[in-house]
């Protein structure tokens, strides 16, 4: 798949775009600037986390842990 096929259902799946065929994509009218800034600085956290090797079980205590 084409990334940018890719990344543009990773933002449907997460809510953040509506897409109709052959109407195009757009951001939803119901989503909050908060919502998106806090979405892209926690996969900027689990990108670290990846990157020191931590599994899914220790990410999820540190996040709970807080």
């Amino acid at each position: 798949m084409h990334t940018v096929l890719r990344a543009y259902g990773e933002l449907r799946d997460e809510r953040i775009i509506e897409m109709r065929q052959g109407r195009g994509a757009w951001v939803r009218q119901d989503i909050e600037p908060g919502f998106v800034r806090l979405t892209e600085l926690a996969e900027q956290f689990l990108t670290e986390a990846r990157k020191l090797g931590l599994s899914q079980p220790e990410i999820r205590r540190l996040i709970e842990g807080i």
